[in-house]
């Protein structure tokens, strides 16, 4: 009698170790995963503690996936691409999940909307592993129809710029002022591109003059000032998944080059080495244009030429 009772009190102490050691081998059996991403937008520790059902490591020589944030800018914010990559026993798997922030979004609504996409992602790696009868899957239904998701600026992307540079000294000075406007719109179809420059550079200097017996009688201000102007543009249609055609247009200005206008249009064909759905995280492209190129002089001169660009 005295001896079941104590072999059940001994059953009652571990039972509750023997539930914890059960609970930690299954939370050591899941999925090992590295985060790679710019600091930026990057909270690691937040995704490590939002996400749970998968082991968090700094290195990725120890890890089972490999997850790779990219991003670009589209007209409305920002679009983040997600590659899963697996490793080891998931070697060969590879999955692509996509992300569309807005301008109006805060950090952490980024960092939450990154967090629901990584999640996705990584459950069917987890799945495969002893944590995926622990997982609870939920879906929240719309009140109505969802609305089809359209961005308002059609993948059209603006931007702006201005810079300067100002110094001097008593007989020597500079001043040296840029702007840019330019616009751009990537798609699978189509990549449009203009852009604008304008610029302005002034130096003003100051030189001894000297009489005929070499004593100096004064100074003479001398001052030079630059100007140019540019803008081209490339309008480039797809063809397939490496190849495109297209044609790059260019008009310039500039006192320095003693060009009044110098005007350039070619046509021009784009072999993409990798295709454009992996351009936010590597991109191999070789265009090849050939066209003729007028030249106006502010002296009046004129002449034209016909060349050919790899780039």
């Amino acid at each position: 009698m005295r001896v079941g009772a104590i072999a059940a009190a001994c059953a009652f102490a571990f039972a509750p170790l023997a539930a914890q050691d059960s609970t930690r081998t299954v939370q050591d059996s899941a999925v090992r995963v590295f985060l790679d991403c710019p600091d930026t937008f990057c909270d690691f520790d937040y995704y490590r503690t939002e996400i749970t059902f998968v082991n968090w490591v700094r290195d990725r020589q120890f890890a089972q996936v490999h997850i790779l944030v990219t991003t670009q800018r589209t007209g409305g914010g920002q679009e983040f691409t997600l590659a899963f990559i697996g490793l080891e026993r998931f070697g060969g798997t590879v999955d692509t999940l996509r992300r569309l922030s807005h301008t109006t979004d805060t950090q952490d609504d980024i960092r939450r909307g990154l967090a629901q996409t990584m999640r996705l992602g990584l459950v069917r790696f987890a799945a495969k592993t002893p944590v995926a009868g622990k997982l609870a899957i939920s879906y929240s239904a719309p009140v109505s129809a969802a609305a089809q998701v359209r961005d308002p600026w059609n993948y059209w992307v603006f931007s702006a710029g201005l810079s300067g540079n100002l110094n001097g000294e008593k007989s020597l000075k500079f001043q040296y002022w840029s702007g840019r406007l330019s616009a751009e719109r990537l798609t699978d179809a189509w990549k449009i591109t203009f852009s604008a420059n304008q610029s302005y550079n002034q130096g003003d200097f100051s030189t001894p003059v000297f009489d005929s017996s070499g004593t100096q009688i004064g100074e003479q201000k001398v001052r030079n000032i630059n100007r140019g102007n540019n803008a081209n543009a490339l309008i480039v249609r797809s063809l397939g998944a490496h190849w495109s055609f297209g044609v790059r247009g260019l008009a310039s200005s500039s006192t320095f080059l003693n060009q009044k206008l110098a005007a350039r249009i070619a046509p021009a064909i784009e072999y993409d080495v990798i295709p454009y759905s992996q351009s936010t995280r590597r991109l191999l492209t070789f265009r090849y244009e050939v066209g003729p190129t007028a030249y106006r002089g502010f002296t009046r001169a004129y002449r034209c030429a016909c060349s050919a660009v790899l780039a």
